[in-house]
């Protein structure tokens, strides 16, 4: 299973356009801490969800050779986070104080993360920033959908190739 499509920026160096590749995915609101579960986890789950470390290597690689055939905005690898509302600037820097690591932010990835666990299925994102949760002054903050659906679909074809072979 492949999640692509658009995220929103959370990293602070994370640029709109960038193709973001999920090595590890969580829920950005969920909080057990008070019940000693981390930061994201779900009370049984696991603190993490993780993409296959092939598929990882493998969709990199793809979305290098697809930022190659455009405009170059960059790829990123690390922590996706998901959760229930959209990441405004009130949102995203208590996100970022919370999870440091993470890249971007959607509504999705995490759940396709944790469907594809419970199936067992083999999974990894491959997702293009569109807009970005809280941007710093003089940052471009964000992208018309059309474009960043094109930078996904590019990597993702380059991905589907590459898992063919």
């Amino acid at each position: 299973m492949v999640a692509a499509g658009s995220c929103g920026g959370l990293a602070a160096d994370v640029e709109v356009g960038t193709l973001i590749v999920g090595e590890t995915f969580t829920y950005s609101l969920a909080d057990a801490t008070a019940f000693g579960y981390a930061p994201g986890q779900l009370p049984g789950g696991p603190e993490r969800f993780e993409a296959v470390p092939s598929w990882v290597d493998a969709a990199e690689r793809a979305a290098l050779r697809a930022d190659g055939q455009g405009e170059g905005r960059g790829v990123r690898r690390g922590l996706m986070l998901s959760g229930d509302a959209f990441v405004t600037a009130d949102l995203a820097e208590p996100m970022r104080e919370r999870f440091a690591a993470a890249l971007s932010a959607d509504m999705e990835t995490t759940a396709s993360a944790r469907t594809a666990a419970a199936l067992g299925v083999p999974f990894v994102a491959l997702r293009a920033v569109s807009d970005l949760c809280g941007p710093a002054a003089g940052q471009q903050f964000h992208l018309e959908l059309d474009v960043v659906a094109e930078y996904s679909a590019r990597a993702v074809a380059e991905l589907a190739r590459e898992l063919s072979v």
